[in-house]
């Protein structure tokens, strides 16, 4: 399963108190909300960045593999990462799959329903901020 998902399930049922006679200051504390950074531009400079401040994901945009890319996954290291912004085939996703991408985000226009096949990776749909309710209310059920 989607370190980034595993995440998200935390956030999602919160922290709880343990059990017996301890100290209860020693429950784990759970944000209530996922901090995800954006990598678009001055990629190594803004992924040591990102790293330092302990997001719980990174969404990669723009950045095509190669040497800086390869530079910009062993910065974030253990960090979930994903790509966004791309069109995405079976092909793509298993490349980055491969180096280690946790999750996918996409819009309906840019995806093959082959590629979401794999289930241990996370799928984050983006939905356009002018989308009418009737088109939302569509959408809610996924």
């Amino acid at each position: 399963m989607s370190k980034f998902l595993d995440r998200l399930d935390r956030i999602s049922r919160g922290s709880s108190s343990p059990m017996g006679f301890g100290s209860a200051s020693r429950a784990e504390k759970t944000p209530s909300m996922a901090l995800v950074g954006l990598l678009s531009h001055s990629y190594l400079d803004s992924a040591s960045l990102l790293a330092e401040v302990g997001v719980d994901g990174v969404l990669i945009e723009g950045l095509d593999k190669g040497t800086q890319f390869r530079q910009v996954t062993n910065i974030l290291g253990a960090l979930p990462w994903g790509i966004g912004g791309k069109h995405l085939n079976e092909e793509i996703a298993k490349s980055h799959r491969e180096q280690g991408c946790d999750f996918f985000a996409f819009s309906v226009d840019n995806i093959t329903s082959a590629t979401l096949s794999e289930e241990d990776s996370a799928y984050l749909l983006e939905i356009a901020p002018d989308l009418d309710d009737r088109s939302l209310r569509a959408i809610e059920c996924l």
